[in-house]
């Protein structure tokens, strides 16, 4: 196996992911370029940059050294984060920690001769439990009755209908929770 043509690959991911630390090793090992970058450290870092026009993108990578993506190169974006871990006490800590992983993904799809491997806006649509339901629908598999609500009176109506309890599930993974199913009985609907 030889190295991609280009001039660097970067692999975007939240820390500590091990998927991502070894290809990193296995890309080194062929003497590629390459370069990790925390989605989840972003805000903490305070290194990132992006110019409109410009066509490079500064950022750090997992060991806290200052990037400047620009050229030729690939990027795999194996996982964003929603928002970064940065302080949340102050205004200033709140926006930057819920931008930063959006200006990163913006930024590096902004760049010029850039290949991107798992689009990180494709990956978040492909994620999304109710285009994953209509999907399946729409290819003719048989799907349970399916409501997504937070209106009670809705939820309360469509277990009548479906003559008794329910099983509520999580739409979308919680840092540090299971994607959980619960059954929900009828005098629990009635709280």
């Amino acid at each position: 196996m030889t190295c991609p043509p280009e001039n660097w690959v970067a692999i975007v991911s939240k820390r500590g992911d091990p998927h991502a630390l070894m290809a990193a090793s296995a890309l080194a090992k062929m003497g590629c370029v390459n370069h990790v970058i925390w989605s989840d450290q972003l805000a903490d870092a305070g290194s990132f940059s992006w110019e409109l026009g410009c066509g490079w993108l500064a950022v750090a990578d997992s060991n806290g050294a200052d990037l400047r993506l620009e050229g030729r190169g690939t990027i795999w974006w194996r996982r964003g984060a929603r928002q970064s871990n940065a302080d949340h006490r102050s205004k200033a800590g709140i926006l930057t920690s819920r931008n930063s992983a959006a200006a990163l993904a913006g930024g590096m799809l902004c760049l010029p001769h850039v290949r991107v491997v798992d689009d990180p806006f494709l990956v978040s649509r492909a994620e999304n439990k109710l285009i994953q339901l209509q999907a399946a629908s729409e290819a003719g598999l048989r799907m349970p009755a399916t409501l997504v609500s937070s209106n009670p009176s809705e939820i309360a109506g469509f277990a009548a209908r479906l003559g008794g309890g329910i099983v509520a599930k999580t739409l979308r993974h919680l840092p540090k929770m299971a994607l959980e199913s619960v059954v929900i009985g009828t005098e629990e609907l009635a709280d």
